[in-house]
């Protein structure tokens, strides 16, 4: 599970580390325990969508709205899967969460779904921000360095803020409103492509 929901070089950043003070090795495995730690409490965050491509439409919402996402793992159009270098796809906007599609697979999949498979920033930035958290934790247990003291207090602070956009979505999926949609197919996303940008 290394480097799923972060890697290494954004641990060492968000904790600003040197190089030197704590090993890649010793980084993955905070990473490692805290991803686990994310699946028990909150379940897989990777979120699958699934979307009806329209006739003339290229530009699409794969999270229905519009926020932010980490990376877009894989695409299927038709049952195939489909990449930026077959040419298939066109642009990924992780920020917007938008996926341009080449004019190839409007005009063969009109009507067909695509499936989009990605990871939330949320999710992320949670994994990012608790590894660095435990690594700096366990930096200070092991030095005893009274300077590290203000940064484990402000990624406390972040990593509790991060935590509860996760508590939000735990509560809408438990009520009436909220729906877990089919694992296997994922969230049907609803376009609205008078709104795309």
């Amino acid at each position: 599970m290394v480097e799923r929901f972060t890697t290494v070089d954004e641990v060492k950043s968000v904790a600003g580390l040197q190089n030197s003070e704590v090993s890649d090795a010793e980084i993955a495995e905070h990473i490692n325990r805290v991803t686990s730690v994310i699946v028990e409490a909150y379940g897989n965050p990777i979120k699958k969508s699934n979307i009806t491509l329209e006739d003339d439409e290229y530009i699409y919402d794969y999270t229905g709205n519009k926020k932010a996402t980490y990376r877009v793992d894989y695409v299927e159009s038709n049952g195939s899967e489909i990449t930026i270098d077959t040419g298939s796809i066109i642009n990924i906007d992780l920020d917007k969460s938008f996926i341009t599609l080449a004019s190839n697979i409007i005009e063969n999949d009109t009507g067909e779904r695509l499936e989009v498979e990605y990871i939330p920033k949320k999710a992320n930035l949670l994994c990012t921000y608790k590894s660095a958290l435990e690594v700096l934790e366990n930096l200070f247990i092991v030095t005893g360095d009274e300077s590290l003291s203000p940064k484990i207090q402000r990624l406390v602070q972040t990593a509790g803020s991060i935590q509860n956009l996760f508590n939000d979505d735990v509560q809408i999926l438990m009520s009436s409103k909220g729906s877990a949609g089919d694992g296997r197919l994922g969230d049907a996303i609803t376009q609205n492509f008078d709104n795309t940008y």
